[in-house]
Parts: C-alpha cells; sequence; structure tokens
C-alpha cells in the first residue's frame, strides 16, 4: 500500500503529480496550430471521461479531439479570407478535411480519463484546397494558407 493512500482518502498529492509527469506534454497543451516532428500541423486534443467502457470513452475522446480539428480548421480559413467557393464544393471540402485528421496519439490517465491527440498536417490542407480550386486561383489560395497557418502558430505560441 501506497502511504498517506486509503479506500477514503482523497489521492495523495504525491501521487497525482505521479501520474501528470507520466502524461505526455500534449495532454497539457490546448488545441492549436504548432509543429509536430517538423511538420506543420493542426492538433486538436479530445478527452473523456466517466464512461465506464474504454473502448466507447476512446472513441469519444476521438470525435471530440477531431471536433477541435474542425475548430481550428474553421479558424484558418478565416484567417485565409476565405476560399472563394460554392457553398456545396464548399462543404464537400470541410467535409474532406474533417475526415482527414487523425488520432496520432492517446494517453490513459490513472482517474479514468482518456486524452486523444488529433492531427491534421499542412501539406495535406494545402493539397486538398489546392484539388478543390481552380488552377487560376491554387497559387494565391496556397500561399494564402501559409500565411494564416503562421499566424495561428504565432497565436498558439502566445498563449
Amino acid at each position: 500500500m501506497i502511504p498517506g493512500l486509503t479506500p477514503r482518502s482523497p489521492m495523495p498529492i504525491a501521487l497525482a503529480v505521479l501520474i501528470a509527469l507520466e502524461a505526455p506534454a500534449w495532454v497539457a497543451s490546448s488545441s492549436r496550430a504548432t509543429l509536430i516532428d517538423g511538420a506543420r500541423a493542426l492538433a486538436g486534443i479530445g478527452s473523456a471521461s466517466a464512461i465506464k467502457n474504454p473502448r466507447l470513452r476512446r472513441s469519444t475522446a476521438e470525435v471530440r479531439a477531431k471536433a477541435e480539428v474542425a475548430k481550428l480548421l474553421e479558424q484558418f480559413t478565416e484567417r485565409m479570407g476565405g476560399l472563394g467557393l460554392p457553398l456545396r464544393k464548399g462543404r464537400e471540402l470541410a467535409q474532406r478535411l474533417a475526415d482527414a485528421s487523425a488520432p496520432a496519439d492517446h494517453f490513459e490517465r490513472g482517474d479514468g480519463t482518456t486524452f486523444v491527440l488529433a492531427t491534421l498536417e499542412l501539406a495535406k490542407i494545402k493539397e486538398l484546397i489546392g484539388a478543390a480550386v481552380d488552377a487560376a486561383a491554387r497559387e494565391g489560395v496556397l500561399t494564402r494558407a501559409d500565411a494564416a497557418f503562421d499566424q495561428m502558430l504565432v497565436e498558439g505560441r502566445t498563449k
């Protein structure tokens, strides 16, 4: 038995610190534009707790992480000044972008909380956007994409 831990006592601070030290750094972070192994990416963090079924808890955290990426994509396209696509084509692109984000990592905390990191690399975003816009607008849109990401990256570092 761990000293100071009884069935009715709250978790000792030392044990809570040990659990926190095991967690990857992204668990304590927020959803944002970031560099992951040198690649520019949008990173969404989702969590789920109070769900007894571990599979359901993880899938809930994944859905929430992907929703965070979708929010970042909204901010991203706003910073780009929009894409100038017709409504239907814009919705199709938004769906392809949302589907392109994928879980990159997960962490199970000792209290039954699951964290998931979902990412979408800027290169993939630019590939999908480039395919959706006409050739005449493509270069300008992709240049604005780089500038929008850089702006979000700087904002993420100052939070």
